[in-house]
């Protein structure tokens, strides 16, 4: 699959989403692999992480897991998420007609493995450091960790503490507190992400639609608007994997937010345009039968070491549902079942998963 690669440039607007003609920061495409069958261990080990952290001088501290101060980041995926086995069987499944769908995913699912994934940040974050016009200190947000579960952030956080001990050794960190009822920063923490005098940077595996990385935005420059300070400088974005979708989203007029990334990740609808004539016909064919499969603001690309939702990539993928043709119209397959009322069913639909879920590894106790 060859991804689609384009430079332009975005700003953030607390309440605009168009896009305006600015600076996208994109690196060389990385090359997609294929995914070749594979077993479930991966030689990757604990990866040793910038500087010991003293959980006394850190603000929040109970919001960062333990291994942000012990000085390594544990559990980089040993799996991969793709069952190949379980696809061929959920294939074999499908009504025929469904045969240009599954060719389709066939060719165009695609999993970012741990390395590729590394070398994909490497990337990205190197161009920013690269594009900076002078060496302020980098001050990052976070999100606080949840009912015992970190956020991505902070483990793309502390990937690249690991990544990058040199240029990460006096970066400073902002955890955000999203517990209801009171302010996500504190007056002091607004007044510095404010200043002028750092870097601000957020980064994250990727985004999909843009509106978790959009609602951030929105909870920031709320606060900062309440407590009368300047409008931030700007804020810089390292995501390795972004959407035309999420790029969009996060187009306005406010605060410059350049993107830096390695991979513009393909819709479904993007791709399907992009086959030739006699490659989309039978896709075509299929007219409104085919979204009943497929959604065309859906990506396909998941990584091992997270299972997007099925928001972001389609639902028949993310759930491995099974079909059937009925007078003329693709519909999920069900089987009939108890239900928790006395004597009551349901159709519950039958699946074929091949997407492993959970796992997830930096979602564990603290």
């Amino acid at each position: 699959m060859g991804f689609i690669h384009q430079t332009g440039y975005f700003v953030f607007s607390l309440f605009l989403f168009h896009s305006i003609p600015s600076a996208t920061r994109a690196v060389p495409e990385l090359q997609k692999p294929s995914i070749p069958p594979h077993s479930n261990t991966s030689q990757l080990t604990c990866l040793a992480i910038a500087g010991r952290m003293d959980r006394g001088n850190q603000s929040k501290a109970d919001l960062l897991p333990d291994w942000w101060f012990t000085g390594q980041i544990p559990n980089r995926p040993a799996i991969h998420r793709f069952d190949h086995l379980a696809f061929e069987r959920w294939a074999k499944a499908q009504p025929v007609e469904l045969a240009p769908v599954v060719k389709f995913l066939r060719e165009n699912l695609h999993e970012v493995g741990q390395e590729e994934f590394e070398q994909a940040l490497r990337h990205s974050f190197s161009h920013f450091l690269k594009s900076r016009s002078n060496k302020k200190p980098l001050l990052f947000i976070l999100p606080g960790a949840k009912d015992g579960k970190t956020k991505s952030q902070i483990w793309v956080a502390g990937l690249l503490r690991g990544l990058f001990p040199e240029e990460m050794k006096n970066a400073e960190f902002i955890v955000e507190n999203d517990a209801l009822g009171g302010p996500n920063f504190e007056a002091g923490e607004l007044k510095k992400i404010c200043s002028g005098n750092y870097h601000i940077v957020m980064a994250d595996d990727g985004s999909y639609s843009g509106r978790q990385l959009y609602l951030t935005f929105h909870n920031l420059l709320s606060e900062v608007r309440r407590a009368g300070l300047p409008d931030i400088e700007q804020v810089n974005l390292v995501y390795p994997y972004v959407t035309n979708r999420a790029k969009a989203r996060l187009g306005g007029e406010r605060t410059k937010t350049p993107i830096y990334f390695s991979h513009l990740m393909p819709t479904v609808g993007e791709l399907i345009k992009s086959l030739a004539p006699e490659q989309r016909k039978g896709l075509q064919d299929l007219g409104d039968n085919l979204w009943q499969v497929l959604d065309s603001e859906n990506a396909l690309t998941f990584f091992d070491h997270k299972l997007p939702d099925g928001i972001s990539i389609p639902v028949a993928v993310w759930e491995g549902l099974i079909f059937e043709m009925k007078d003329g119209h693709i519909k999920r397959k069900t089987q009939t079942v108890p239900s928790d009322r006395a004597g009551g069913t349901w159709e519950r639909p039958i699946t074929i998963p091949f997407l492993m879920r959970g796992n997830t590894p930096y979602q564990h106790e603290n």
